[in-house]
């Protein structure tokens, strides 16, 4: 049952990279769940690595926010950058979110500066997996490259990130190369006592929907899933043989389950709460201001309701409940 591995190698994807970098901004590091996740991860000896693709994203991800910060008015279109969202809703000054920023990337090599800002803060290597990827069968990589670009096409649709064809095409690639490397880089290492000895980390519904994608589309040969969900490497690292290497103090801090409700992309109204907020505390000092801030935006978050702060994944789990309520028995 329990694929557990001693040592082993997690490829990460930008849904999981992204809620790293934001939980930065959480004043408190024993409320950063998920870096003490990944910190434990660590520990037990699991390998960390993201792809070229990944970096890419990060730093795309980055300069859309820097671009929204420089303009924010109606004219907007699609989401609010959740790196910027998270920077003021945790109750800092707008203007100085450049200064943030910086200190992840830069401007002559902004790339190779995010590779080398995920190594120093979380021990995340970058690794190609195309030599993997590239050299599946035409029938796996096509099963795969059907899955994402129907996802991407949706996402493109109602205005996840532009209009752009070449975006989106880049985004199917790069997760094609995770999805499909980390599948052939389990062949390449061979089987393990334990089981597998490589996983793809992702936040990304689309890719807990693919062991039944390519159960029906490759038949009963087709390979096991990649993908490793975080709430699965929680109970892994609490409950697993890999509980023995990991500190006493991190065992303590793991959270039961990675709730990752604070890292949804937040609404125009919270920000423009933030803000609002963030103006009429001004007289005070930078630390009660921050507080202000945020006690402000977690009132509005209780008012507002899961559904409208937490989106479709929020709205899904609010049905969910419902409808056992109302279940007889």
């Amino acid at each position: 049952m329990l694929n557990v591995f001693s040592e082993g190698d997690i490829w990460m994807d930008t849904t999981a990279i992204l809620p790293l970098i934001g939980e930065s901004l959480v004043d408190d590091p024993e409320e950063r769940h998920f870096t003490i996740l990944m910190r434990a991860a660590v520990d037990a000896g699991l390998l960390l690595f993201v792809t070229d693709g990944v970096v890419e994203e990060v730093e795309r991800h980055l300069n859309l926010a820097v671009a929204y910060g420089h303009n924010r008015t109606s004219a907007w279109t699609g989401r609010v950058p959740f790196l910027y969202s998270a920077f003021v809703l945790s109750g800092r000054p707008e203007n100085e979110f450049l200064d943030w920023q910086r200190n992840i990337c830069g401007r002559e090599q902004p790339l190779q500066d995010v590779s080398d800002y995920l190594a120093d803060e979380f021990s995340i290597e970058t690794k190609s997996l195309l030599e993997y990827s590239d050299a599946a069968s035409l029938e796996l990589r096509g099963a795969v490259q059907e899955l994402w670009n129907e996802t991407h096409e949706r996402r493109r649709q109602r205005g996840d990130y532009g209009a752009e064809q070449g975006t989106r095409s880049r985004l199917v690639a790069h997760d094609v190369e995770n999805s499909v490397g980390v599948i052939e880089y389990r062949r390449a290492v061979g089987p393990s006592p334990m089981g597998y000895l490589a996983w793809w980390l992702t936040f990304d519904g689309t890719a807990m929907k693919m062991k039944d994608h390519l159960r029906e589309r490759l038949g009963p040969q087709a390979p096991a899933s990649p993908v490793l969900s975080p709430d699965f490497l929680t109970q892994l690292l609490r409950l697993g043989p890999l509980r023995t290497a990991i500190e006493q103090d991190l065992r303590v801090q793991l959270p039961l389950l990675t709730d990752m409700s604070v890292n949804h992309y937040a609404p125009h109204a919270l920000l423009d709460l933030a803000r609002e907020t963030r103006e009429k505390s001004s007289s005070q000092n930078e630390r009660v201001v921050r507080r202000e801030v945020r006690d402000a935006v977690n009132r509005a978050r209780q008012q507002m309701g899961p559904a409208a702060v937490g989106g479709v994944r929020a709205m899904e789990d609010r049905i969910s409940a419902s409808i056992k309520r109302q279940s007889p028995g």
